[in-house]
């Protein structure tokens, strides 16, 4: 597999048909009617989706294989060399029964019912094939996906092997090398400290107490795995620093992606303000996962904290904003929606500017804050909408 690097692609990660990842589009009141926000367990949508171009399925049948994942490197030099545009690409992996050729039948048809422009099949006869499709973004880019199918031996058993991955170019003639999942000329959301600093000035929108004095004014997430039900637990528990923080806490074994977190759902009305900030404390003492700061975001976005607004903007459209955090070092992270803090340090966050946003709020319907992930343990320690 060649590892050279390419000044001119940002490359991401193509994986599994969930619906994750959603992110602040600068589009106008006549283009954004809320009809194309893809509802899921947590309301976001996927960066398909959010690009203009949908979701791809994975094919019927077929099982995200866990331990390929975990070791693309070798899986990759026992396979034929894939494209130059693909070489950075971090794979995901599936495993079916059914034969290449059933795989390879089902995208052609899938692909062009979705749309897409077939580009080229890399044909490597026995060791499988590459197919390429690419489809118009709403950046006025191309995105190209690819998928590889092959037989391939595991455990002394015959599967067919099915490698996804997809490049999303940037709209400029200069690219950064691959680091992390960006919109254009966007920032990191937010500013975060290791030392207690002084919570912006303003009014606390949230009528409940502290959550270091009960969470009874809140509402319990706990989502199962799909596969691997696991322990999720939400507790308000002692803390030497706080008094009583929230600790989020899940466990999975075989490996499989749950919720844990508490949530409110709010009528607050906010458009005369001037300002709005998050207002968040918390610490990770432990995370594990295979979508950690969403480095590949046709998943789940995982993180053992993370922050979900919904809101009604003002041209009456349904909105999402989130942001989470990790503290692992991670490839390709998603550094527009994640932050990377100290493991099992407390930190303080404070949010952008919700209003000013493009769309702004008019009216706040939630706020969630909650782990997902494999495994996970944090705490939330405070937490609110500060008003100017």
């Amino acid at each position: 597999m060649h590892k050279g690097k390419s000044n001119k692609i940002f490359f991401f990660v193509f994986t599994a048909l969930i619906l994750v990842f959603i992110i602040c589009l600068t589009v106008s009141c006549n283009n954004d009617t809320g009809e194309n926000l893809k509802q899921g367990s947590s309301g976001v949508i996927s960066l398909f989706d959010s690009l203009g171009i949908g979701d791809v399925p994975p094919f019927p049948g077929s099982r995200f294989d866990v331990d390929l994942y975990r070791s693309i490197d070798s899986v990759l030099l026992e396979l034929p060399e894939m494209p130059e545009l693909f070489s950075e690409s971090v794979f995901s992996t599936y495993i079916t029964k059914s034969s290449p050729d059933d795989v390879n039948s089902y995208y052609s048809k899938k692909m062009k019912e979705l749309e897409w422009e077939f580009i080229q099949t890399y044909d490597y006869e026995e060791e499988g094939s590459f197919t390429t499709w690419q489809k118009m973004a709403n950046t006025g880019k191309y995105v190209t996906l690819g998928i590889y199918t092959g037989n391939y031996l595991k455990n002394n058993k015959r599967a067919t092997l099915i490698l996804n991955g997809f490049v999303i170019p940037k709209d400029d003639e200069s690219f950064d090398e691959p680091g992390g999942i960006k919109q254009e000329g966007a920032e990191p959301e937010g500013i975060i400290y290791f030392e207690n600093p002084t919570p912006p000035q303003g009014q606390g929108l949230l009528l409940t107490k502290p959550v270091s004095a009960g969470i009874e004014g809140w509402k319990i997430w706990l989502q199962e795995g799909s596969n691997e039900k696991g322990i999720n637990e939400a507790n308000l528990v002692n803390d030497r620093h706080f008094g009583n923080v929230v600790k989020f806490q899940r466990s999975s074994n075989p490996d499989d992606g749950g919720a844990a977190g508490i949530y409110q759902e709010i009528d607050i009305p906010v458009s005369h303000f001037k300002s709005l900030y998050i207002w968040l404390v918390g610490k990770i003492d432990n995370e594990n996962g295979g979508n950690i700061a969403n480095t590949s975001p046709q998943w789940f976005p995982e993180g053992a904290i993370q922050i979900s607004i919904k809101y009604i903007d003002t041209c009456g459209a349904s909105q999402q904003w989130y942001h989470g955090f990790y503290y692992s070092r991670i490839k390709n992270p998603d550094s527009l929606h994640f932050t990377r803090i100290n493991k099992g340090d407390y930190f303080w966050y404070i949010g952008p500017d919700l209003m000013a946003f493009e769309n702004k709020p008019e009216v706040i319907k939630e706020i969630r804050v909650y782990g997902f992930g494999w495994d996970f343990s944090s705490s939330l320690a405070e937490i609110n909408l500060i008003a100017q």
